[in-house]
C-alpha cells in the first residue's frame, strides 16, 4: 500500500504520498490495490469497503468525493501510475481486486488493468500484477507474456499454477510455512516466490532463509536491515516490496 506508515505521507495507505515516499526509499516494488467501480473506473484503494462506501457497487464520482487521511482524493490509475511511471527503480505491484465482481466484471477489470499499463508504456522490468483471483491472474498471463503475474490465494501447488500458465505466487506466510516444500518447487519451475505480510525481524530471516525472491512488509526499513545484517544485498538476491 506504499510506505504509508510515515509521516511524510500523512500514515494514508495507498496514497500518491505514499508511492513517492517509497520512492524515495529506494525499495525494491511498491504495491497498490485496484478497484472496479460500478461505472467501469479504475481506482485505487486497498479496502473493498471504504468510509461506508461500498467501491465495487458506487461510481466513479462517489468515489472520488472520499478523502484519505491525509486530505488525498483516492487516486485513479492515471493518477498512481503517472507517478509510478516517474521512477525507474522501484517496480509497481499491481493487485487487481475481485471482491464480488462476476466472472465478467473480473474479465473486465484484468482487460483494463492490461490496457493501462500498455498505455503508459511500462514493461515487465517496472510492473508485476498480483490477484487472489485464478481467473484474473490466468487472464492478465495470457495477455501479458513476459510480465511476472504471482496467484494470491495460497491454496493451489506452483506445479498446478505453472501448468495455467501464471509464473509466480504471492503466498501468505501461514501457508509458505506449513508448504516450505512449495518455494523449492516454485523455483525449480522458474517462478517467482513473494510471501506476504511479513513484520517481524526472525520471520523475515526464516522466510529470506527459506528462500523466497520478495517479501511484501510494512517495515521496509527493518527488512532492509536483515538483509544487511545476514550479507543479503537488495535488488539482486532479495527484494523488499511495501505492503500488502
Amino acid at each position: 500500500r506504499g510506505f504509508w506508515n510515515c509521516e511524510e505521507a500523512g500514515f494514508s495507505q495507498n496514497s500518491i504520498a505514499s508511492l513517492i515516499c517509497a520512492q524515495k526509499a529506494g525499495v525494491w516494488g511498491s504495491e497498490f490495490d485496484v478497484f472496479l467501480t460500478a461505472d467501469d473506473q479504475l481506482v485505487v484503494n486497498h479496502d473493498a469497503v471504504f468510509q461506508g462506501l461500498e467501491i465495487e457497487a458506487s461510481t466513479y464520482e462517489q468515489v472520488r468525493e472520499l478523502r484519505l487521511k491525509n486530505g488525498e482524493q483516492v487516486p485513479n490509475i492515471d493518477e498512481y501510475l503517472t507517478q509510478g511511471k516517474k521512477c525507474s527503480t522501484t517496480m509497481l505491484i499491481y493487485e487487481v481486486k475481485s471482491h464480488k465482481l462476476s466472472d465478467e466484471r473480473q474479465d473486465l477489470i484484468a482487460d483494463l488493468s492490461v490496457q493501462k499499463v500498455k498505455e503508459y508504456k511500462l514493461g515487465p522490468d517496472r510492473v508485476a500484477f498480483i490477484a487472489f483471483s485464478y481467473r484474473i491472474c490466468k487472464r492478465i498471463a495470457e495477455q501479458m507474456p513476459g510480465y511476472t503475474v504471482q496467484y494470491l490465494s495460497s491454496d493451489k501447488t506452483p506445479e498446478t499454477v505453472n501448468a495455467d500458465g501464471v509464473n509466480g505466487i504471492d503466498y501468505h506466510g501461514g501457508a509458505l510455512k506449513e508448504h516450505q516444500e512449495w518455494v523449492k518447487e516454485a523455483k525449480d519451475l522458474g517462478m517467482s516466490v513473494n510471501v506476504w505480510t511479513i513484520n517481524k525481524p526472525e520471520e523475515m530471516k526464516f522466510f529470506y532463509d527459506l528462500g523466497i525472491d520478495q517479501l511484501t512488509t510494512d517495515q521496509p526499513l527493518i527488512a532492509r536491515e536483515v538483509l544487511e545484517q545476514n550479507g543479503i544485498k537488495e535488488n539482486k538476491a532479495k527484494k523488499i516490496k511495501i505492503a500488502e
